[in-house]
């Protein structure tokens, strides 16, 4: 039996949702580049991070490279958010859909179901 009902109904966000939502406010306030800012016409996924390139796994584990990940897999109108709007925004996204591991969400995210 899950508690996914009593984390929404409580308002509580679980704890790697609140991992996801402090990763993903950490790259907002680092105003880091989008692919916008690489090219000089519009393309496809001009509103999403650039994911540096390297060579390790625990690269991957940072907070700037797993946030600007997570930012990149959310919806569009959330994508483009800043500031408060993305905070308080993020945090009802979130609340609605309680994950119990970060791959539930790269997977949910991955296949649509955000």
């Amino acid at each position: 039996q899950t508690c996914r009902q009593a984390y929404q109904t409580l308002g509580i966000l679980t704890v790697p949702a609140l991992y996801i939502y402090e990763a993903i406010l950490h790259v907002d306030k680092l105003h880091l580049q989008t692919h916008m800012d690489l090219h000089n016409y519009p393309t496809r996924h001009a509103s999403r991070l650039t994911l540096p390139q390297h060579r390790t796994a625990l690269y991957e584990k940072k907070p700037s490279y797993i946030g600007r990940k997570f930012k990149n897999l959310l919806p569009d109108y959330l994508r483009s958010l800043t500031g408060n709007r993305l905070k308080n925004l993020l945090r009802e996204f979130l609340l609605k859909r309680p994950v119990y591991t970060i791959e539930e969400f790269l997977e949910s995210a991955n296949t649509g179901t955000t």
